[in-house]
């Protein structure tokens, strides 16, 4: 092998090194960063390094039972209409919270006689947001607390109008819930 190319060969592999040291040190630069928007199409409200978008949820849950005077409980005022249209005539709230919940993910809310309330948004618009709701009730299962399944389904809400959901038997009455959107 001539001087020459045992040369070219050396100083090749040397400058390979080099380069090879130098980024593993940070000198040519930082490392490639990923892109700002996840993959995918980009979901409405999404904002590059802003938080992920999310919903204003409230859940109302109601004990709702047959009296002989209909007795509607002053913090369901709002929602009397509503209520009226049911079997029942009273209407007592055991659950009022409202909470701000990320897109695709699961909120549950826990109601009385050990029924829950499961919300998850899955997409909105501008007027409109699409819910999954799901109803469980937990159960002593060989000493383990389990949840059982009672019913799913999707619903698309009106933001600022109230879906009435639910009559699952309670040992007094019935459990509804009235689930809104903002």
């Amino acid at each position: 092998m001539t001087q020459t190319r045992r040369w070219l060969r050396m100083s090749g592999t040397a400058l390979a090194v080099i380069v090879l040291a130098g980024w593993a040190l940070g000198a040519l630069g930082p490392a490639p960063t990923p892109p700002s928007t996840p993959p995918g199409p980009t979901p409405p409200g999404y904002r590059p390094g802003g938080p992920s978008p999310s919903v204003s949820i409230t859940v109302v849950g109601i004990r709702a039972t047959n009296e002989p005077k209909e007795n509607i409980d002053p913090a369901l005022l709002p929602i009397a209409n509503e209520l009226r249209r049911s079997r029942f005539n009273s209407f007592q709230l055991v659950v009022n919270d409202t909470r701000s919940v990320p897109m695709t993910t699961s909120w549950e809310v826990m109601m009385v006689e050990d029924y829950a309330l499961q919300i998850q948004p899955m997409r909105q618009t501008d007027d409109r947001v699409s819910l999954v709701v799901s109803w469980v009730r937990y159960e002593q299962v060989g000493g383990k607390l389990q949840a059982r399944p009672l019913g799913r389904t999707m619903y698309e809400i009106r933001k600022g109008k109230y879906l009435l959901q639910g009559g699952w038997r309670l040992k007094e009455g019935a459990l509804m819930a009235a689930i809104a959107v903002k």
